[in-house]
């Protein structure tokens, strides 16, 4: 699975954001690390759908927190009883202790603040990554 010239490149990821722009974004930085596999969705309800149709549909998910209709939170709550082993990160622009402390308690692999660093989103995803080869 992982190519030593691009241990990216048949990672498939899935991003979860309401807002276009910032999918558009976080599609943007994967690429430039060699992700080639990069689907997307508006919206959790649709991406709760995927994995029901396919629990491997993906390798990591990327979600935001804050969406209309089911939160990131509720999402990964229920993708834990899909799958419960696959690499997420919670993109939110609340760092409240206890936001955290309840994505920590759902099972979330990673947690970034907005506005994030490209550097930011690259590292955490590096280490999601990594964990699906340990």
């Amino acid at each position: 699975m992982i190519d030593d010239k691009n241990p990216y490149a048949n990672v498939r990821v899935l991003i979860i954001d309401d807002d276009q722009s910032m999918i558009t974004l976080i599609a943007t930085i994967l690429q430039s690390m060699g992700f080639e596999k990069i689907e997307r969705t508006l919206n959790a309800d649709k991406a709760l759908m995927m994995f029901q149709e396919d629990a491997r549909i993906v390798d990591i998910v990327i979600c935001d927190w804050n969406m209309p209709g089911k939160s990131g939170l509720e999402f990964l709550k229920e993708l834990r009883e899909i799958r419960p082993d696959i690499p997420f990160m919670m993109l939110t622009s609340n760092s409240s202790i206890e936001n955290v402390r309840a994505a920590a308690d759902a099972g979330v692999s990673q947690y970034l603040t907005k506005p994030f660093t490209a550097d930011e989103l690259q590292k955490r995803v590096k280490a999601m990554v990594k964990s699906l080869t340990n």
